[in-house]
């Protein structure tokens, strides 16, 4: 398994939710574990390609910031969920859903990147690199 370009390849995300009462806001949110190891031998950040390092040419950009006549500025807060992955790529993002135990177990597969996986900063950086060339 080491190439995600194989059609067949297949992965179910654990997760669970982390339920904090005390938040007035989200009080329910997934985790998902990408490090978890399937029949012991590999997990999804295992199979994922990661990418570039790019925390580097983040820094030199805010350091050239001052620079420059104008600067769009946004919250990228929920950016993750925003940045869609290929359609091929989907199958290794399946998760199991029943809303309750009167109905059957369903399969969806997730269509952004999920945070924690090892590739999600790279893809991130990616996808605003993209952004800014194609509206610069």
């Amino acid at each position: 398994m080491t190439s995600t370009q194989d059609a067949n390849l297949t992965y179910y995300l654990p997760y669970h939710a982390v339920v904090k009462l005390s938040n007035t806001t989200t009080k329910v949110r997934i985790v998902f574990d990408t490090l978890c190891k399937i029949d012991s031998i590999m997990s999804l950040n295992d199979v994922i390609m990661v990418g570039t390092y790019t925390a580097t040419r983040c820094f030199y950009i805010a350091h050239q910031v001052s620079s420059w006549q104008y600067i769009l500025i946004g919250d990228i807060k929920k950016m993750y969920r925003q940045v869609l992955i290929h359609e091929k790529q989907r199958s290794l993002q399946k998760i199991l859903w029943r809303a309750n135990k009167e109905y059957d177990v369903q399969i969806f597969k997730l269509k952004t990147v999920t945070y924690g996986t090892a590739c999600v900063p790279y893809l991130v950086v990616r996808a605003l690199q993209e952004i800014t060339r194609d509206y610069s």
